[in-house]
């Protein structure tokens, strides 16, 4: 397949999130996109071993990929490895954030030394994104939080992970997870508590913990999940600053006019440890995903779902505006709206229900008995296990192929898309 196929078959792909990265023998978690002087640059973790399991090693090197269009990426191995014994890295490298500075490219990255202990950060640095070396070279962190600043104090052990840094004036922010642990490290009433923490630096090397900026303990929410807040990216758009983290069942962001203030939140889609990148003023976001009982790709290859909708019988044009409710946080679909389509038509919708095989458009067209066996196993896995209320967010889900539940959901923003017209 030539480059132009492969771009073609790309584009192709049904999904919004389209798969442009399935490296072998592995699969893609954390990760950093960004833009070196020669190409677009990919440094991530490589994980071995699925599924997940507790006792999964963690991974000890950095992987490094490169793209000149974000669409086909070349892997060119291993780009930072573990250190030896004694070194902070010792047991794990990966969840990094690089950033240029006066010419060269700073690598705070994730480590763990020996025995396993608390997470912590190291440095790397590079004049060209391809050659690292580690800072200092006496094989030791850089950062560790300070316990007063933890936000628990007492309870349990701070571990940090997850971070990313922007210039701000004349110094440097690292936003990052700081995780609170308990025995088992994920147990049945998902008792591991986070926080996006904040520390400053002026040259990168030496940081001043400022402890907790958002905490999952001050969110009155029950659905939180066993991991709260993970990946934490932040950058400066038209003189805002957006901060994104997964938390729920998916990637939320929220928008402040200086880096410290944030909010209201708001939900993007169910996507995984997700970086935001601008190439000629277009932006996108990434998905690192593994399918069922496969590698995980960079892209998304999930499970099917299907939205079904609603047309109204009124003549074209008689709606003018789309209204779409405000984003429940604890939901991870778009909810009901009003859509004016292309010809004039009006639509309400859409229900976000499993597809059992992937192109169940009507009927038992298409059907693939591995499939369907996939899906309904992932489905009832969820149903028994899932670490959010599922059970609810399927029943109401399953409640909108009731057309009269359908509509009268919808009556609200019927009620504005006619004042609005009108």
């Amino acid at each position: 397949m030539t480059a132009e196929d492969r771009k073609r078959s790309i584009y192709a792909q049904p999904s919004a999130m389209k798969e442009v990265y399935a490296p072998d023998g592995h699969f893609v978690n954390g990760h950093i996109i960004l833009r070196g002087p020669d190409a677009w640059h990919l440094f991530y973790q490589p994980m071995m071993r699925e599924p997940f399991v507790s006792d999964r090693p963690p991974p000890n090197a950095m992987n490094h990929a490169t793209s000149d269009d974000l669409l086909t990426w070349d892997l060119h191995g291993v780009a930072l490895a573990s250190g030896g014994p004694g070194s902070c890295d010792e047991l794990e490298v990966g969840d990094a954030s690089i950033i240029e500075h006066e010419g060269r490219w700073y690598m705070v990255y994730g480590c763990r030394p020996a025995p396993p202990g608390s997470r912590w950060f190291a440095l790397a640095v590079s004049d060209d994104l391809w050659t690292w070396e580690k800072i200092p070279g006496d094989g030791s962190s850089i950062f560790i939080p300070g316990r007063e600043l933890s936000g628990w104090r007492e309870e349990g052990v701070m571990e940090i992970k997850d971070p990313s840094i922007i210039r701000y004036e004349d110094r440097f922010l690292m936003y990052y997870v700081g995780q609170r642990l308990v025995e088992p490290v994920l147990d049945a009433k998902n008792q591991v508590h986070t926080s996006i923490n904040l520390a400053t630096s002026a040259d990168l090397m030496t940081w001043e913990d400022q402890g907790p900026l958002i905490s999952d303990q001050w969110i009155t929410n029950p659905l939180h999940g066993p991991w709260g807040f993970e990946t934490p990216k932040i950058f400066k758009r038209d003189g805002k600053f957006y901060l994104f983290v997964m938390y729920l069942s998916g990637m939320q962001y929220a928008i402040g006019t200086d880096p410290f203030n944030f909010g209201p939140w708001r939900t993007l889609g169910p996507w995984h440890a997700s970086v935001v990148v601008n190439d000629r003023h277009r932006w996108y976001i990434t998905h690192a995903f593994r399918p069922f009982g496969k590698p995980a790709t960079l892209g998304r290859r999930a499970g099917p779902f299907k939205g079904l909708y609603l047309y109204s019988g009124d003549a074209c044009g008689a709606f003018r505006t789309n209204v779409y409710p405000v984003p429940d946080l604890h939901n991870p679909f778009l909810g009901v709206h009003v859509t004016v389509t292309g010809e004039g038509r009006s639509k309400i919708g859409p229900t976000a229900i499993p597809a059992f095989w992937r192109e169940q458009y009507g009927g038992v067209g298409g059907f693939r008995i591995g499939e369907f066996c996939e899906i309904a196993l992932r489905g009832s896995q969820l149903w028994l296990k899932a670490g959010f209320d599922f059970r609810k967010l399927a029943r109401e889900e399953l409640a909108k192929y009731n057309r009269k539940h359908l509509v009268e959901l919808s009556k609200p923003y019927l009620n504005w898309s006619h004042r609005l017209a009108g």
